[in-house]
């Protein structure tokens, strides 16, 4: 029996992603990983992982052959208001360091404007035909996979390197077991255990908290013993990750979230009325571009914007923004006219 070993049990993507993070980084002579996957209850299909994904698979080492894929430049919730894209990068252009909405802004002032998600490249690339030469596409972007075939691919891999892949009823004296199979527990570490939650409402968060989990424990664990500063440093970083997406999550899904009691999420909404800016948390999970859209689709609307923006003269801010959008217009969409 190794010496420290540590056991991860749930759903088979969940504890793929985490026990193959920790196969790669962790194990060694002595120390022992063990992963207990358990049938997924989501159907095998398309599996969205964030932008985070690709140095995630270059930390353990995943082959481009295992992430057979496709881009995905926005994602889409679905609300009780109807679905909502939310893009991974901004909208239109920056210029001179002014984000492109505060232009979006002044222009829309002196003469009508199409909506600012008109202004999206990457919306627009998610309903496209037929994707451009991505070398010349300078977008963030996450990736779409098959959920069976990844969640294989990284079981597989944990168990090249040295993992061992046993059934969930199999009993083990692992010193730290790391429990992702509850979506409303409190994440943490206490005793032993470890609880590692999930967001199944918004794509992409269940993969990207347990990728974040993978990293965490790997910085804090040592050597797999019980020592009460990591475990309580854990656990605040969990919280305090679940406290962003919490956040996003009021603002998509509440009926009114002018009336929210979050702090930080009436921080953000006061905010981006008063000015236009969005100001950044600490362990924020979601980009600015992402934040923009969700205050975007609830109806916020900034009173005004950068007065930098301004410097720009009028006929050619009008004919810059008539310029993006023709570019724009120019991308073949699903379900045009022909």
């Amino acid at each position: 029996m190794s010496d420290k070993r540590i056991a991860i049990v749930g759903p088979a993507l969940k504890a793929g992603v985490i026990g193959a993070y920790l196969a790669a980084r962790w194990a060694a002579p002595g120390q022992e990983v063990i992963i207990q996957p358990e049938a997924e209850s989501e159907s095998d299909g398309p599996l969205l992982l964030r932008p985070d994904h690709e140095r995630f698979h270059a930390e353990i080492g995943l082959s481009r052959a295992a992430q057979s894929g496709n881009p995905a430049f926005a994602f889409r919730v679905e609300t009780s208001r109807g679905a909502v894209s939310l893009p991974f990068s901004p909208h239109g252009l920056t210029n001179g360091g002014v984000a492109f909405h505060h232009f979006w802004h002044r222009a829309n002032s002196i003469t009508e404007q199409p909506d600012l998600p008109d202004f999206s490249l990457a919306l627009a690339l998610e309903k496209a035909l037929a994707l451009p030469d991505l070398a010349q596409v300078s977008l963030e972007a996450g990736w779409t996979v098959q959920r069976a075939k990844y969640a294989t691919a990284l079981l597989e891999l944990a168990r090249e390197n040295g993992a061992i892949i046993s059934s969930p009823e199999e009993a083990n004296s692992a010193h730290v077991v790391i429990d992702c199979r509850i979506n409303s527990a409190e994440p943490g570490w206490s005793d032993g255990k470890v609880t590692v939650t999930g967001c199944p409402d918004i794509p992409g968060l269940d993969w990207q908290i347990c990728a974040n989990a993978a990293r965490r424990l790997v910085g804090l664990i040592g050597d797999a013993k019980d020592f009460e500063s990591e475990q309580l440093e854990y656990s605040r970083l969990a919280r305090s990750e679940l406290d962003r997406i919490d956040d996003m999550r009021e603002l998509l899904f509440a009926m009114d979230p002018f009336k929210t009691e979050r702090p930080s999420l009436k921080r953000k909404i006061d905010l981006f009325e008063a000015c236009g800016r969005i100001p950044t948390e600490d362990f924020e999970v979601f980009g600015q571009a992402e934040w923009l859209a969700a205050l975007w689709e609830r109806g916020i609307r900034p009173r005004r914007h950068d007065r930098m923006a301004n410097a720009m003269p009028e006929g050619d801010l009008l004919k810059w923004l008539s310029m993006l959008r023709k570019q724009i217009e120019q991308v073949p969409m699903r379900g045009a006219a022909a």
